[in-house]
């Protein structure tokens, strides 16, 4: 509802999420910050991508790709480098 609202009126909406996962699911756009300044930014797919988020979050991330509604997720595979 929220997307129609904004593409009806050329309007842009924002929101800060925490859950990546999420975040792919519903965002056109999306940035990831660390320590105050922009690491990433562009289409989840682009974002969420292993290198920008193993730098962001300090271990191992690997992105993939549902395949039922092409959109990006994120799994994490250690708590240690």
């Amino acid at each position: 509802m929220l997307g129609m609202l904004v593409g009806a009126a050329l309007a842009v909406s924002g929101a800060i999420m925490h859950d990546l996962n999420l975040t792919a699911m519903f965002a056109d756009q999306m940035m990831m910050m660390k320590s105050g300044r922009i690491r990433a930014r562009g289409a989840p797919g682009d974002v969420l991508t292993d290198e920008p988020m193993e730098a962001v979050f300090g271990c191992r991330l690997q992105g993939g790709v549902a395949p039922a509604r092409d959109v990006p997720f994120v799994l994490p595979q250690s708590a240690a480098r």
